[in-house]
């Protein structure tokens, strides 16, 4: 098993998704910069996280920031245009708010940063 720590940006709003088994599961793209050669790539991860905290869910928008750790599964898979592409796919088993990214609200106004989520939000790891 391959352990990884990523620091990103969440690519669209989670998504609470039934499995097979009738277990629930959250469903979230991250996207995670670096920096090689002095250019800058994005790389993107397919997250589930199964023992998730219902409370902080809600908050998990597109563009929030956040740091999350897991196992990875690196799977090669072909695109419509043929061509092979690398997908990661990484099985969570933590996630915390970072300070770095912004959520809107429904209404596209307010952002809310990694300190209001703390004070709304008790439990900001898995599976407590």
């Amino acid at each position: 098993m391959v352990r990884v720590e990523i620091i990103g940006n969440l690519g669209r709003d989670c998504s609470i998704h039934e499995g097979k088994n009738g277990g629930k599961f959250v469903s979230m793209a991250v996207a995670a910069r670096e920096f090689v050669n002095g250019e800058e790539k994005t790389q993107w991860f397919d997250c589930v996280w199964f023992n998730y905290n219902d409370k902080m869910v809600q908050y998990l928008k597109k563009g929030s920031g956040v740091y999350l750790s897991g196992s990875l599964d690196c799977v090669n898979e072909i695109g419509n245009d043929g061509a092979t592409y690398l997908r990661r796919k990484v099985t969570v088993d933590y996630v915390t708010f970072n300070s770095t990214g912004k959520s809107q609200d429904e209404n596209g106004g307010n952002t809310i940063t990694s300190a209001q989520a703390t004070a709304k939000v008790p439990s900001m790891t898995a599976g407590k």
